[in-house]
């Protein structure tokens, strides 16, 4: 029904399915031996078999997967498996997924820094060629960004003798 789906779709941190979560053990039981998930919402959907399984990523819970069954009383072991695969390509996935969106806040951070502060910013390989050119001071030295790439810093900064001294030496 609309109302159980609503309702477990989301569970508390105090909750009593968030709890068995955090034990980051698979739970494959017939309904009415986890007291934890009784409740008139599921009663009223007439379950006869749960499997709760934690969705872990090296160590650490990252969501839950909850299933029910109205026909059965128990999970089959080879269903078991095949529940838990699907767990775990889920759980790395989930990972892969908050891992990107961290990096992009980190890069629009970065990118914000770089459009707004006065400075410019460059990073060459050991031999010296420019890989990255970017900053908003790159103006004042009549430059665009990514112009300089590919080519050696003494070259790209001939007009800027101290500041390929400095690259130099750093």
């Amino acid at each position: 029904s609309a109302a159980f789906v609503e309702y477990v779709s989301h569970h508390s941190a105090d909750s009593p399915a968030a709890r068995l979560v955090r034990q980051q053990r698979p739970v494959y039981s017939a309904y009415r031996e986890v007291p934890a998930l009784q409740d008139p919402v599921r009663e009223k959907e007439g379950l006869r078999a749960v499997a709760i399984l934690p969705l872990c990523h090296e160590g650490k819970v990252v969501g839950s997967l909850h299933l029910g069954s109205h026909t059965h009383d128990s999970i089959p072991a080879r269903r078991q498996m095949v529940i838990e695969a699907i767990g775990a390509q889920t759980a790395g996935a989930i990972a892969r997924i908050r891992a990107e969106e961290a990096l992009q806040q980190s890069e629009a951070r970065l990118r914000t820094i770089i459009n707004t502060a006065p400075l410019v910013l460059f990073a060459t390989d050991h031999l010296g060629v420019i890989t990255f050119e970017d900053g908003r001071d790159l103006k004042s030295i009549a430059a665009l960004p990514g112009t300089r790439v590919g080519r050696h810093i003494a070259d790209a900064f001939a007009d800027y003798p101290l500041l390929a001294e400095n690259v130099r030496r750093a």
